[in-house]
């Protein structure tokens, strides 16, 4: 009796260690938004991620806005919960550093996918291995 109580306890925080260390790793993302009427809010970026099993990541590629192409680098925290992943930190870029914000949905242990749209601003995110 006490083995089944101390597995039902252990079994939840197994599978959260578990996700974590499936969604842990390498992973090349994409962020695009297009405004239907203003070209120039329309941005995008590439990059590659490592999300650290402490709970940090660190990572680097490009972005786009307002027809300049540069270098970023971007660091801060990850959270997965609920099949989905955020990422909460900054970028460093050719406007400065400024606050990056995330997220994406599990589509499969290789795809991470979201799309939405606000008014006349579209954007989607995703994360492949």
């Amino acid at each position: 009796m006490r083995l089944l109580a101390a597995l039902i306890l252990i079994l939840p925080v197994f599978a959260q260690a578990k996700e974590i260390t499936t969604i842990a790793g390498e992973w090349n993302c994409e962020y695009g938004a297009r405004h239907d009427t203003d070209s120039m809010k329309t941005n995008a970026m590439w990059f590659t991620v490592t999300l650290k099993p402490d709970g940090t990541y660190d990572g680097g590629g490009k972005s786009s806005a307002i027809g300049i192409t540069a270098n970023s680098r971007m660091s801060g925290d990850w959270d997965y919960a609920e099949d989905t992943l955020t990422l909460t930190g900054q970028t460093d870029g050719p406007f400065g550093t400024l606050p990056f914000r995330f997220v994406a949905d599990r589509k499969s242990d290789e795809l991470l996918e979201r799309e939405w749209t606000t008014g006349e601003l579209s954007q989607q995110t995703r994360c492949f291995r």
